[in-house]
Parts: C-alpha cells; structure tokens; sequence
C-alpha cells in the first residue's frame, strides 16, 4: 500500500515539490462555509513547513479573522491617504506572538477607507505578498470588491469550502459558471472541499453532479476547537487541495474514504499557475 506522496520519504521533498510554485492560496465561497477557519486551518498547517506564511484577511465587509499582532489594511488604506504607500511596506509585517513563521495582516475594520483600497492598491498588495511570504488569502464573496478580485486574479490555487446542503451547492454552481464564462477566470485553480462542521444531508456525489465539478476531499466534523490546534482532518485536507488530484477528472479515485481519511496513492504535485 502506497503512503501519501508526502510521506514517502524522510526528507519531505516530494511535498516541498508540491508547494514551492505556489505563492497564494485564496479561500473564497459565495455563501457562509467557514472560510475564514479554513483560511486558518491552511495557515498553521502550511506553518510547519514553510518559513515564511501570511494570513491576509481580504474580507472586507466581515472581517472574520482577529489575532493581536502584524499589521492591517487600514493601516495600508491610512498610507494610501497620506501619500507613502508602497508595496513593499507587507513584506515587513511582524510576526505574531504564538508562531514566528506566521505573519498577519488584518481586515479593514474603517468602511469608510475602503474607497482608498482601490483596484491597482491590491493588485500591487497582493503581489508583494506573493513576493515574500506564502500566503493564505480569506476573502469576501463580493465579486464587485477590488480586494476580492484581486485575491482570485493573483490565486495559484483557489479554495472553496461547500457544505452538503442544496441551495449552497446550487449558488456555488451557479458563480462558478459565472466566473469560468463572463470572468474568463480559469476554475481549474480551484478546489472545492466539503465542510461537515455545517448541517447538510447531500451525498458527495450528489454534489459533484450538480456542480459538474470535482469534490477533492472533506472536512468531517470535529468539537470546538481552542487556540491554534486543528484536528489531523485538517492537516490531510491541507496537502490534499495543494496537489493538483481530481481537478478535471470527475471519474477519479476518492482521496478521502468513507472514514474521511486519506485514501493510498499518490497525489500529483501542484502547477504553477
């Protein structure tokens, strides 16, 4: 029985493979999934083998995500006010206090800045973040947002959390059709996982033939969690949605069984975008 291609030798290289091309990872759903614990999850997880991660919260009407260090967006959208803005002040964030390989940048919590956070700012934002830290981007689902277009333009790979409910599945669709055909974006970058921790009784199968779409794995349901520790669950899900597995190939093998755990194989390294 094979072990999952990141445990197949002592040294890690076939994961460290998988993820060196990738520089953002944008987690981005139509409805309320739990993205921005999912934006965490992938975070901390990434943590342990990266040494330099960025957890960006591009959420801008919901800021979901509070930590008490690095920096923020109104502090960007205050530069940008006053004139002294440049890119290159993200890649300097300070560390947070609980893991120094993660650095923050917090959502903006002034609406009244957002004006300033305009299209080329994020653009130029998010490229620098990608030039020095690899970063975990939670985004809003407003499609008419600069930060949230800035987020999916930039993605190597696209996260989008689903639960198993039918007005959830079908809205998800429906955006995914929107923004493959009128967005000209390439959907292949996304990957969409199941999150159990909401009420749902579709099966994974239903959901894959009302979204024409490969599922890539689940998240099962698990207690409250306290501080910075994620369930096991999470740290497969992680490496799984980085390899390049079932996208386009709805009658693939299941990476996760009925169990919710990994199913034995490899899983194909991640591309560049």
């Amino acid at each position: 029985m094979k072990l999952p291609f990141w445990k197949q030798n002592n040294n890690n290289t076939a994961w460290a493979d998988a993820i060196k091309n990738i520089r953002i990872i944008t987690v981005w759903s139509p409805l309320s999934t739990g993205k921005s614990f999912i934006a965490r999850a992938l975070t901390w997880s990434l943590s342990k083998d990266v040494s330099k991660v960025c957890l960006a919260d591009f959420d801008m009407l919901t800021p979901g995500i509070s930590l008490t260090d690095g920096g923020s967006l109104n502090d960007i959208a205050d530069m940008v006010f006053r004139g002294d803005f440049t890119p290159e002040v993200v890649q300097s964030i300070p560390s947070i206090k609980e893991n120094k390989r993660i650095h923050f940048l917090g959502g903006l919590t002034d609406l009244l800045l957002m004006d300033l956070l305009t299209p080329q700012v994020m653009r130029d934002l998010v490229q620098a973040l990608a030039d020095t830290y690899l970063t975990v981007i939670d985004t809003g689902r407003e499609l008419n947002l600069s930060a949230t277009l800035a987020a999916l333009d930039h993605a190597d790979l696209v996260v989008v959390p689903v639960v198993k409910q039918w007005h959830c599945v079908r809205h998800t669709r429906r955006y995914l059709t929107f923004l493959q055909n009128e967005m000209r974006m390439d959907i292949s970058r996304m990957r969409l996982i199941v999150n159990e921790g909401y009420p749902g009784d579709l099966s994974v199968e239903e959901m894959e033939e009302i979204l024409q779409f490969p599922i890539e794995g689940t998240l099962k349901r698990f207690p409250d969690l306290n501080g910075n520790t994620f369930p096991k669950s999470v740290v497969g899900l992680v490496k799984t949605v980085l390899g390049n597995s079932k996208n386009n190939q709805m009658k693939g093998g299941r990476l996760f069984d009925g169990n919710g755990k990994l199913a034995p194989g490899n899983i194909p390294a991640a591309t560049a975008k």
